[in-house]
């Protein structure tokens, strides 16, 4: 039976665009409607974790502007702050990333990965992807300098879903008929109880391919693909690591201590070939 005024019920209907593999998102729409997560945002601030020189940074289950009370969520907002700590601190010199989620919402996630892209400007970056990186978690990850993957690591569900109940046939069968009273066609679309129509979802579906044309865009100019061979592969399916390798996704299949210790090789390459330079310009000016 229908609670009309279950605003959960509502909020999982019409929660807008997602960046999410379905599996993670079928999970998130129930623990939604199921009232065990919902949105509110914790004002405990995210810490820093460095190990030695370098930062580390985790985004773990499903992403969102503001973090679950209940956990099980990543902050965008929150990792935003994390990236820009990093990038500040004199005392880091590169930032070891663990993904393990399945995406999340189309909000927040440019702006997450536009920091991280500033951040791998300057200082290395590599994205680790621990069993799952999917949708708006490879968007992200595909702006580090590195990406890898353990062996039962799963990439890929690059794409953008939004769902709609049309809730109208059962407020019906309860004797309510919704009414919208609007100034345009597609003001109030998508009103709990009122139909669905054509032009709303043609309008939904238009929002959703332009979403995803950025999001190819900003994984194209990441990981240095084509355009054209990413389309091919960008049908919301999932990949194996050896599948990811040979699909430009990843750049190596690695434990999680071999990746770390790759970023350490890394950073050490570069503060010698920093100190080669520095010696041969001053060499240069006697």
């Amino acid at each position: 039976m229908l609670h009309f005024n279950d605003t959960r019920a509502c909020f999982a209907a019409h929660m807008g665009e997602w960046l999410m593999e379905p599996k993670s998102g079928n999970a998130l729409l129930s623990a939604i409607k199921a009232g065990i997560l919902d949105r509110e945002v914790n004002n405990d601030p995210y810490e820093l974790r460095v190990i030695g020189n370098i930062a580390h940074i985790s985004i773990s289950g499903a992403m969102m502007k503001g973090a679950s009370k209940f956990g099980g969520t990543t902050s965008t907002v929150k990792t935003r702050q994390l990236i820009r700590e990093a990038k500040a601190s004199q005392d880091i010199a590169g930032v070891f990333l663990e993904i393990e989620s399945g995406g999340g919402t189309v909000a927040g996630t440019k702006e997450l990965a536009d920091d991280l892209d500033s951040l791998a400007a300057i200082k290395p970056v590599h994205a680790y992807i621990n069993d799952v990186g999917a949708s708006a978690a490879y968007w992200v990850a595909s702006k580090a300098n590195k990406i890898s993957m353990n062996e039962m690591g799963q990439a890929g569900s690059i794409g953008v879903v939004a769902v709609v109940e049309d809730t109208s046939g059962a407020y019906e069968r309860q004797g309510v008929k919704v009414h919208v009273i609007s100034t345009g066609a597609l003001k109030g679309a998508f009103t709990e109880g009122a139909e669905v129509t054509d032009a709303m979802l043609a309008e939904m579906q238009e929002r959703v391919d332009d979403i995803n044309e950025v999001f190819l865009s900003e994984v194209v100019i990441g990981r240095g693909m084509d355009i054209d061979d990413l389309r091919e592969i960008a049908d919301g399916r999932m990949y194996n690591a050896k599948q990811s390798i040979e699909l430009g996704l990843v750049d190596a299949i690695e434990t999680r201590e071999e990746a770390f210790a790759s970023l350490q090789a890394r950073i050490k390459l570069n503060s010698s070939r920093q100190s080669l330079n520095a010696r041969l310009s001053q060499s240069a000016r006697r």
